[in-house]
């Protein structure tokens, strides 16, 4: 069973490590690619891609220590009042796969522009940087929710937002400023992970994330 991975007396703790490593090295991703893109390096630039693709693993990994924390819980009839923040965080782990999917174009795009003659701009290392904030950011807000912590959950939640969308911002005004189209792709799957990482940690209804996104992206509001 996979209950069997946790600890008995901390069945949330295996779970908490998780999210922190899962989000620690989508982060760690995020840095390097910015760093591939600082100094257009295409060899880094593929070492971040092929790092990218192996992030399925660390999704998957998450699922079943979701699992193993549910099938713990429901062994000790004192801790079931936890079985909430489990419905909460499964339903946010979809989001994250779809971040993680989005990191990942995100990286293939930075390898065809560090191909390209142009030099990549310099405030596009620096936008990606923010959105590593932002990944930071949520997983503290996901091991602090899981913990109890609802305070200190939504501090971090609101650190996330506001990386996320400083990256969306300074993304933006490249976008609109008629790069090639690798960084147009760059500039879209940093709106699309922003939005799945404040989706995810529930900063606002979807509605609202959508319309804040955009705003600092410089789209026109809906």
């Amino acid at each position: 069973m996979a209950s069997q991975l946790v600890d008995a007396h901390r069945p949330l703790a295996p779970l908490v490590a998780e999210f922190r490593q899962t989000f620690e090295e989508l982060a760690g991703l995020l840095r390097e690619v910015a760093d591939a893109l600082d100094a257009g390096d295409e060899q880094a630039a593929l070492a971040a891609l092929d790092r990218a693709r192996g992030m399925d693993a660390a999704v998957e990994r998450l699922r079943v220590a979701l699992l193993a924390a549910g099938e713990a819980l429901t062994l000790h009839v004192r801790r079931r009042r936890h079985m909430g923040r489990l419905r909460s965080v499964d339903a946010s782990i979809g989001q994250i796969d779809y971040a993680v999917r989005n990191v990942r174009v995100l990286a293939r795009a930075g390898v065809t522009l560090t191909r390209l003659a142009t030099p990549v701009p310099a405030e596009l290392g620096a936008a990606v940087r923010c959105l590593a904030g932002a990944v930071h950011a949520a997983g503290e807000s996901f091991a602090a929710d899981l913990d109890g912590r609802d305070a200190v959950a939504d501090e971090h939640a609101a650190r996330a937002e506001a990386a996320a969308l400083d990256a969306v911002r300074v993304a933006g005004r490249l976008f609109a400023s008629g790069q090639p189209l690798p960084l147009a792709m760059i500039v879209g799957q940093l709106r699309a992970t922003a939005i799945d990482l404040l989706r995810g940690v529930g900063v606002d209804d979807d509605a609202a994330v959508l319309g804040r996104v955009d705003e600092a992206l410089g789209l026109p509001a809906v």
